[in-house]
């Protein structure tokens, strides 16, 4: 008898531990992934929330809203501070889609791929125009002037994360793409969550159930987003 031979039950056990290690172990490495993923998309933010705060210094403390249509859209105008091709009065959805693909900055890895190209809106809510109409208004800013918020920059969120479920029929549609109703953000003005939000659903598992915003101050960072702490006041202080 060859004592070197693996019998058959020596054979199972052996998988059967190797089964079970790799249960106790694969949560914990899908977590410490998705953390590296939340991590890269900290980053992304950081880079454009400062690439905004350089296109501030260099535009009278301006930074962009969102108008596509008339060239005044925030990813067309930051990308050549962030080291990508100026795009800024181009129109063309196709092109400009096709260079947000190239330039991942705009992208979150938790997000699946090739569903949307661009996946961070901007608020550009016009809060002078709001607060004068009793909230009956919530049209867009084609720029805020940060010397002009409703209140300090660290408090009001300028940069945020999309569902991509909520744009995966209108990815190429970028006058979506604005958080300028309450319907559209994580919770309404009374602390609700909306169920299809453009901005990140409560519900919504990546990043281990946290959201990346960046403000207006130029500081991005990651959130456990809760009712009881955070409402469309994130967005629009005067609510």
């Amino acid at each position: 008898m060859n004592k070197n031979k693996f019998t058959l039950i020596e054979l199972l056990v052996v998988v059967a531990i190797i089964g079970i290690l790799a249960s106790l172990l694969l949560p914990s490495l899908g977590k410490a992934r998705e953390a590296a993923r939340f991590k890269v998309c900290l980053s992304n933010q950081r880079q454009i929330i400062m690439a905004a705060v350089t296109y501030s210094v260099d535009n009278k403390n301006y930074v962009i809203g969102d108008d596509f249509t008339n060239r005044m859209f925030f990813a067309n105008h930051y990308l050549q501070y962030m080291g990508g091709e100026d795009i800024s009065q181009n129109t063309n959805v196709n092109y400009c889609t096709e260079v947000f693909a190239k330039n991942k900055v705009f992208s979150c890895p938790s997000s699946p791929p090739d569903e949307v190209e661009l996946e961070y809106t901007v608020n550009s809510l016009d809060h002078k125009k709001w607060e004068d109409t009793n909230g009956n208004s919530y049209s867009p800013l084609k720029a805020h002037k940060l010397t002009q918020l409703p209140a300090n920059g660290n408090d009001i969120v300028y940069i945020m994360e999309i569902n991509p479920e909520e744009m995966m029929n209108n990815s190429n549609h970028y006058s979506y793409w604005d958080v300028k109703l309450t319907s559209q953000f994580i919770f309404n003005n009374t602390g609700v969550p909306n169920t299809s939000p453009r901005s990140m659903k409560l519900t919504d598992t990546k990043h281990l159930g946290k959201t990346n915003l960046a403000f207006f101050d130029g500081h991005a960072e990651g959130r456990k987003m809760s009712s009881s702490s955070t409402s469309f006041s994130l967005i629009n202080p005067l609510e």
